[in-house]
Formats: structure tokens, sequence, C-alpha cells
């Protein structure tokens, strides 16, 4: 399988991104450790001024946890990666998120 996923914090969406069916570890945890990759919206969070005075001193793994829902839309890898790529655009263009870098 592979996935398209969306954390949303309230009413603002933060990240929208894609896994393919070989990208266990990006899909399971490396967004909920700032320290796991170059760029995952837990680093994207804690860089973000707003966001980071209500974390505090709290773990920024359980805040996410606990604060943030995500919503993961599984797609068979038989569809493609095109597929894929489409889907993950059209949630950027619906949601609007607040740390997306699109890439071109």
């Amino acid at each position: 399988m592979a996935a398209v996923y969306i954390f949303k914090w309230g009413d603002a969406y933060l990240k929208v991104g894609k896994v393919n069916s070989k990208s266990n570890a990006r899909y399971q945890s490396q967004h909920y450790n700032p320290e796991s990759s170059s760029s995952n919206l837990a680093k994207s969070i804690l860089q973000d001024v707003e966001l980071n005075k209500l974390i505090g001193n709290l773990n920024i793994s359980q805040w996410m946890k606990a604060n943030t829902t995500r919503f993961n839309i599984l797609i068979p890898s038989w569809l493609g990666k095109n597929f894929v790529h489409f889907a993950e655009a059209f949630y950027i263009l619906k949601c609007s998120p607040r740390y997306e870098n699109t890439r071109a």
C-alpha cells in the first residue's frame, strides 16, 4: 500500500504528505521526531514561534499525538505513483496546509 496522510490541529491543516509502499519509517514515525529526517512535521512545529509557545516544555511527539488528528488515506500500490502524486496534490489544494513545501 501507498498512502497520503494529513495532520490537522483544530481547524488548521498542518501537513499533507505521501509515502509509497517502501516508506514505512516515513509513514509510521519520522514526522513525530524532529531529529529523524531533514524535513518532518515535528521540526516544522518547533520552528514555528506561535506553536512552539503553546508546546512549551512538552515533548513534541506527545504533544502531536494528543493535539493533532491524523488522517490516513491508504492507496493500493497497483494504482501507481502518478495516482499517489495526484491524491497528494488534491489534498494540498483542498487543505492548504500550514507547512507544505510543494514540489514541482
